[in-house]
């Protein structure tokens, strides 16, 4: 247990620790008496309440603790693997969710932290998945064509459809700032807001002789460049980057 005193001068205290190897969820709070205290049962989507007060002149500071939680989602066919981030709300899906949008040469680990960093800034809980072509996802069917953000557009809405999410945001980097941008301009029951990052809306000059000497980059010996994408990527990394190179 930690004591400190916050911006208003009231005592404030911090509990975490682990209860026979199940980890107490952390959090601050300011209190006169009595305490709450939170424990995550074996199941780590779930909280359970262990700690009572008849007092109800409180203040609570949630300090995180995140479970994630990786599984496959599987439309005619394709399979999206993805990963939920949950704060420490109990039926934290229940909440407007932030689904990630990565860039044309993303996956999920390639977003390292942010969503984690995200989710604890907003309280939100978060999906992050690997599109179609990348990651541990199905790779592609077909050449892509011009219109390709377009169609995987319509592979989105499944997506969001089969995990019955009501109320969400779209956090979408370079292509995937594109992907959400065509996703909100359809108008979808429950998108409440776009946040793009690099966003790609137009045909900026500068960016085809910098991807072709992104090309010539990767397809030196021994290139750096693919090794990296290989450990994302594995056995479709000439896919995607062709594809991306090239649309």
């Amino acid at each position: 247990i930690r004591i400190g005193r916050n911006k208003t001068g009231s005592t404030v205290y911090e509990i975490s620790g682990f209860l026979d190897h199940i980890p107490v969820i952390r959090f601050c709070f300011t209190y006169h008496h009595k305490i709450r205290v939170y424990i995550c049962n074996h199941k780590p989507d779930i909280i359970q309440f262990i700690g009572k007060s008849s007092l109800t002149n409180y203040i609570c500071f949630p300090s995180i603790l995140f479970f994630k939680k990786s599984r496959c989602c599987h439309r005619r066919g394709i399979k999206l693997f993805f990963r939920e981030i949950l704060p420490e709300k109990k039926d934290a899906l229940q909440f407007p969710v932030i689904v990630f949008l990565h860039e044309g040469l993303g996956s999920v680990d390639q977003w390292k932290d942010f969503p984690e960093k995200l989710v604890e800034a907003a309280g939100f809980p978060a999906i992050v998945y690997d599109r179609q072509g990348y990651g541990k996802s199905s790779p592609l069917t077909e050449k892509r064509g011009l219109d390709y953000i377009h169609k995987e557009e319509k592979l989105l809405q499944k997506f969001i459809d089969a995990l019955k999410l009501k109320f969400y945001f779209l956090v979408g980097h370079s292509e995937g700032g594109s992907l959400g941008l065509i996703h909100a301009s359809k108008h979808p029951k429950g998108l409440l807001k776009v946040v793009t990052l690099s966003a790609n809306s137009f045909n900026e000059p500068k960016i085809t002789p910098s991807i072709q000497a992104v090309m010539k980059v990767y397809e030196e010996p021994e290139s750096k460049l693919k090794t990296g994408l290989l450990k994302y990527h594995g056995d479709k990394t000439d896919d995607i980057f062709y594809a991306w190179s090239k649309t």
